[in-house]
């Protein structure tokens, strides 16, 4: 006898299938009698009204210009910079968060000596040993964003922009994403690089103040030159090179814009008054420091049409212009007081040299 246990199937009564009581189907249709569904609409009906309005949603949410920009800044609590109470490397960073409206609390160092200090200069030393924990390279300026903790002020610019406005970071010029990004980053990289370069000759030396044509004349570089900064040639020269490289940064925007080369029409091409056309970018806001700067060693620079008409574009953009107005605002100095220009602790006269 088998003691295997019996089946489900043979414990239970016989019944007839379920198949067995549904009636008889009809035969299903060839494919052929299977057509796409036609709309519900009559030929005649309208689609709606809100059809009419699809273009104009479609600009708003692929709008890349100034107020798509600024659209997107209210994304994240109160970030923190800190840096010397100087206009210095901080300003630009400044001038981006008034542009997008965001709120940001700044650590100042250097009270009493520095009329906007809130920070001892002694406090900085403490400051960045804390900041070494979880924080790679701490320096000056620095930028806490709730974990995120960076230093330099190229990478925070790049931050701030990827974090709440990435078409600052890419101008709509291109169609390629990825060339509108190096393009722009070009132009961002090679204004930090002139900048320090006027920054350390407005502190005693003198950098590269060779022009293009005379580089090329003589096929030497633009070495590194320790020399009075305050000689008249001295001033002359750098005054000539910080000219040259404010005007190829405003043209480099345009060039390869329909075919132009990196001449005035390159600035046309783009058809507004900043670097890549009628929205600022970040260089713009580097750039725009940068021409400040200047004005203390340079300050015909400020007189060019074009440097003109740039900077009186960029006072008026929203936020900024408020900022410009504001207690908020670092006036003075330009640099720490050391050196002979950018040094001015007079804010009716930023950009007086100061007294031997």
């Amino acid at each position: 006898v088998s003691h295997r246990p019996r089946s489900l199937h043979t414990l239970m009564p016989q019944t007839k299938r379920h198949s067995e009581f549904e009636p008889t189907r009809p035969a299903p249709p060839p494919l052929e009698h299977f057509t796409r569904p036609r709309s519900r609409l009559p030929p005649t009906a309208s689609p709606g009204p809100w059809i009419a309005l699809a273009p104009v949603l479609f600009s708003l949410v692929s709008a890349s210009g100034a107020e798509g920009h600024r659209m997107s800044s209210k994304v994240s609590p109160r970030p923190v910079l800190g840096y010397w109470a100087i206009r210095g490397l901080a300003e630009p960073i400044r001038l981006l968060h008034a542009y997008l409206e965001v709120d940001l609390e700044e650590h100042r160092y250097g009270a009493p000596m520095l009329p906007a200090g809130d920070r001892p200069i002694s406090a900085w030393p403490e400051t960045k040993r804390q900041l070494a924990h979880d924080m790679a390279l701490p320096n000056l300026p620095y930028y806490i964003d709730g974990r995120v903790k960076l230093s330099e002020a190229a990478s925070i610019m790049r931050y701030v922009c990827e974090r709440r406005a990435p078409g600052m970071l890419r101008p709509d010029l291109f169609e390629d994403k990825l060339e509108a990004a190096a393009r722009h980053d070009q132009v961002l990289t090679f204004l930090f690089g002139a900048n320090a370069a006027l920054r350390a000759f407005h502190y005693g030396y003198l950098p590269q103040t060779r022009l293009s044509r005379e580089k090329e004349a003589d096929g030497r570089t633009g070495s590194l030159y320790f020399k009075d900064a305050r000689s008249e040639q001295a001033v002359s020269a750098m005054a000539a090179v910080t000219e040259e490289q404010i005007l190829d940064a405003l043209k480099a925007g345009g060039v390869g814009i329909h075919g132009n080369a990196p001449t005035s029409e390159a600035t046309s091409a783009i058809n507004g008054p900043f670097i890549f056309g009628r929205d600022p970018c970040a260089a713009d806001f580097l750039l725009y420091e940068h021409v400040q700067l200047a004005r203390c060693s340079a300050p015909q620079i400020a007189d060019r049409e074009e440097v003109k008409r740039f900077c009186e574009a960029f006072e008026r953009l929203p936020g900024v212009l408020d900022y410009l107005d504001s207690d908020r605002r670092v006036t003075v100095p330009f640099n720490a007081p050391v050196g002979p220009f950018g040094a001015s602790m007079d804010p009716s006269r930023p950009y007086a040299v100061k007294d031997q």
